[in-house]
C-alpha cells in the first residue's frame, strides 16, 4: 500500500507541474545569442519599485545587468520568471552586489506602479541589487518593442528572454526562452570578468 500511495502522489504532482506550465511558450523575440555588435538601449524614462524617476540608461551604467520583462498582474510566464530570477540573485550571493544587477520591467506602464512593483519584489524576497521598474506612460512599449528587433508579434507583452546589459548601457546577449538560472548567473559573471579583462 505504501508503494500505490507513493506512486500516486508521484502522478499527482507531475500533474500539477504540467497543470502549472504555460501552454504556449510566448516568442517575442526573434533570436537569441551574442549581439554584435552592441545595442543602445533606447533613450526612455524609467519609475523604479522606490519612486525614484531616472533614465533607463542611468540605472544600467557602470553595472553588468540581467533584465526581464513582466507585469504584476501577470500569471502565466513572469510568474516563472520572477522564480528564475530569485534563484540567480541566490547564486549570485553578496559578491559582486555593486557590478551585478538584476532589473525586472513591467510592460503594463498604465496599470503598474511603484507600490505594485514593490510588492512583487517582496514577494519574491529581492535584495538590493535586484530593482524593478515600469517605463512612463508616455514610453509604453518602447523598450519591449526595441528588445525584440522586429520579432515581437501582434499585441503579446510575453517575452521570456533575459537580456544580458553591459556596463555601457547596451544589449549585449538575448538568452533562449526561459533560461535557466545558472546560466544566466554564469553570464552575468562572465561578463563582467569581460569587462575588467
Amino acid at each position: 500500500m505504501p508503494d500505490a500511495r507513493r506512486r500516486l502522489l508521484q502522478a499527482l504532482a507531475a500533474t500539477a507541474a504540467v497543470a502549472a506550465w504555460p501552454a504556449r511558450q510566448p516568442q517575442a523575440f526573434a533570436r537569441h545569442g551574442r549581439i554584435e555588435p552592441a545595442e543602445p538601449v533606447p533613450a526612455l524614462t524609467v519609475l523604479r519599485d522606490d519612486g525614484v524617476r531616472l533614465p533607463l540608461e542611468r540605472q544600467l551604467q557602470g553595472r553588468i545587468t540581467a533584465l526581464h520583462f513582466m507585469f504584476t498582474g501577470c500569471t502565466s510566464t513572469c510568474p516563472i520568471q520572477g522564480a528564475t530570477f530569485a534563484r540567480v540573485q541566490a547564486l549570485l550571493g553578496p559578491q559582486r552586489a555593486e557590478r551585478l544587477q538584476l532589473l525586472s520591467v513591467s510592460v503594463d506602464a498604465l496599470g503598474d506602479d511603484p507600490a505594485s512593483l514593490a510588492r512583487w519584489r517582496t514577494a519574491l524576497s529581492a535584495g538590493p541589487r535586484w530593482r524593478a521598474a515600469v517605463p512612463i506612460a508616455a514610453h509604453g512599449t518602447r523598450l519591449l518593442d526595441w528588445a525584440s528587433a522586429g520579432g515581437r508579434s501582434g499585441a503579446d507583452v510575453h517575452a521570456t528572454q533575459v537580456l544580458l546589459i553591459d556596463e555601457r548601457a547596451r544589449l549585449v546577449f538575448r538568452s533562449v526562452d526561459l533560461p535557466d538560472a545558472r546560466q544566466v548567473a554564469d553570464l552575468l559573471v562572465s561578463l563582467d570578468a569581460a569587462s575588467r579583462g
